[in-house]
């Protein structure tokens, strides 16, 4: 079923910050009303394949009824497709640079998840603007795919990152929400990278101040464990919570000075990526501090 929504909800969506209740209301080719923004994203209710749906019978004639006006359609992914109204006030020229720029700079997802499963190569180094993307690529973004589906180690490098090089890197921080994969995958961290000599910081981001004793007691559960089994590493551990956790954590990364962000990413459904996005997917909107996925 086809579904199209202003890029602010859109992008609200992707973030997970947007309520499931609002979903058929935001919705225009059920409400049927105009909503106010520059650009809307037509996709489907999977988000998956999405783009099709432009050319399923009178979704675009329905469209252009509740815009009352004509508009230009642009591809983004083959998830979803960009509506621009004729009235936005963007170019012809502008939209051509637009769509051109992305072809030729942005490798399509499929084949570098292609190249990875075939090849095995230990990590992919992607880059990204961070934080302040513009609303287009936060739809259809191919670090974020990369990033959800990757078979393997993932750094992610934004525009504005001060350090990028492995041998700069000196103290990281590796989020953890308790999970034995988490556990997994800081072996997995140490072991591929054991000629390097870096500080660690074990990090939980909670906002439940209720169970913050209990998942202090973990954390040290955590860093005695560690400490143990890698006697050369300095580790620490830290929690984090508030209504903004993201903005604690930039707080967090220039009060301690951290390098790198480490988090694992479980393998999740196509559901489960699109309406409940991983705290990596939305830290690469969000961050200017390189990001290292751990698979």
């Amino acid at each position: 079923m086809a579904e199209c929504f202003t890029m602010q909800y859109a992008m609200s969506e992707l973030l997970g910050a947007a309520g499931k209740e609002a979903r058929r209301e935001q919705n225009l080719l059920e409400s049927e009303e105009k909503g106010e923004d520059k650009m809307y994203v037509l996709s489907n209710r999977a988000r998956s394949n999405g783009a099709a749906c432009m050319i399923y019978p009178y979704v675009l004639r329905m469209m252009g009824d509740i815009l009352e006006e004509d508009f230009y359609i642009l591809p983004s992914s083959i998830h979803e497709v960009i509506l621009v109204p004729a009235s936005a006030g963007i170019s012809v020229a502008e939209m051509e640079k637009m769509v051109c720029e992305i072809n030729e700079t942005q490798v399509p997802e499929e084949e570098i998840l292609h190249y990875a499963r075939e090849e095995k190569p230990l990590i992919i180094i992607m880059g990204t603007r961070g934080k302040g993307e513009k609303e287009m690529d936060l739809i259809g973004s191919v670090t974020a795919e990369i990033i959800d589906r990757s078979p393997v180690f993932v750094y992610a490098i934004p525009k504005n990152a001060q350090k990028k090089n492995f041998d700069e890197i000196h103290k990281v921080a590796f989020f953890t929400s308790f999970d034995q994969r988490d556990l997994i995958a800081f072996d997995s961290l140490v072991t591929t990278f054991k000629d390097y000599h870096f500080e660690v910081s074990f990090i939980h981001l909670s906002d439940n101040a209720q169970k913050r004793t209990w998942n202090e007691i973990k954390l040290v559960g955590i860093q005695e464990y560690f400490k143990k089994q890698y006697p050369q590493l300095t580790i620490d551990y830290d929690m984090l919570g508030g209504e903004s956790l993201l903005s604690n954590l930039d707080e967090y990364v220039k009060e301690k000075g951290i390098d790198v962000l480490c988090l694992s990413n479980y393998k999740r459904n196509v559901f489960a990526r699109l309406f409940n996005p991983s705290i990596a997917r939305r830290m690469i909107f969000h961050s200017n501090t390189p990001i290292l996925v751990i698979k």
